[in-house]
């Protein structure tokens, strides 16, 4: 019997994950804009009746406005992390048959 013999394929996986981030930072700018619409449209105090819930909405999404990009942002720390802790290929037995 002589050496097996191998061949290099690309990881799926990989590619799989470098789609995702590829598509993700793409997206960072419209999702940490995304909230600026309502929050505008809540601060002319046309939009929400009752000043105890206006005021109360509105801190709610001002905080979710603050917080969204920084989530958005975490996730794609940790698709990259996942990334760098794949492959990019590996090596497959290749039959002589």
């Amino acid at each position: 019997m002589g050496e097996l013999k191998t061949r290099t394929v690309s990881n799926p996986e990989y590619e799989d994950l470098t789609d995702l981030l590829e598509r993700a930072r793409s997206m960072a700018v419209v999702v940490a804009g995304v909230l600026e619409r309502p929050a505008a449209l809540m601060s002319q105090d046309r939009v929400w009746t009752g000043p105890t819930a206006a005021e109360s909405f509105a801190l709610e999404l001002d905080g979710r406005r603050a917080d969204l990009p920084l989530r958005f942002e975490a996730f794609i720390d940790a698709v990259t992390a996942r990334r760098a802790a794949v492959p990019p290929s590996f090596d497959v037995p290749v039959s002589e048959l």
